[in-house]
């Protein structure tokens, strides 16, 4: 299978290694929009006849912002099910009961990119009021930043005794 890879002085293309994913998110320092972004470069280096066809009549920006929340969303999941699982497991449960559970989540959220899950991942942008993946994530740091426990300055005195 094909992947994104780079050559030295060259922008991303593809290559054909196991490790493609790993190899991107390396290249693009380890965040989403970054790997995304080298992705979405790969993607772009290819000829129009092999690229996704989810790809036709969207720009770099939007397919990268495609890739990039396609990218957050399997993070995500990754994290809710191992929480899931290691809370279910230290109350005893087996873990071939509790990946039944799962399964069905992981498989929605592990199929492949398509006109229809495409358009999912980006129609909230196109709506009034709503943001891009970066600005979203931009917002989060400052709401994060300015979170009372992460202020030590922003509790009250110790009482005296």
């Amino acid at each position: 299978s094909s992947a994104i890879g780079t050559s030295p002085g060259r922008k991303a293309t593809m290559t054909s290694n196991a490790t493609w994913f790993m190899d991107a998110a390396a290249q693009g320092g380890g965040t989403p929009a970054g790997t995304g972004k080298v992705i979405t470069q790969g993607l772009f280096a290819q000829p129009e006849d092999v690229r996704p066809g989810w790809m036709k009549g969207r720009s770099q920006a939007e397919v990268c912002e495609i890739v990039t929340r396609s990218i957050c969303e399997a993070v995500e999941a990754s994290y809710v099910v191992k929480e899931y699982l290691d809370q279910e497991r230290a109350k005893g449960r087996k873990f071939d009961d509790i990946y039944t559970e799962v399964q069905p989540y992981l498989e929605r959220i592990s199929r492949p990119l398509d006109d229809q899950t495409a358009a999912e991942l980006v129609d909230p942008r196109f709506n009034e009021g709503t943001t891009t993946f970066q600005e979203e994530a931009a917002r989060r740091e400052a709401r994060r930043s300015e979170a009372p426990h992460r202020k030590l300055n922003a509790y009250p005195p110790a009482p005296q005794l």
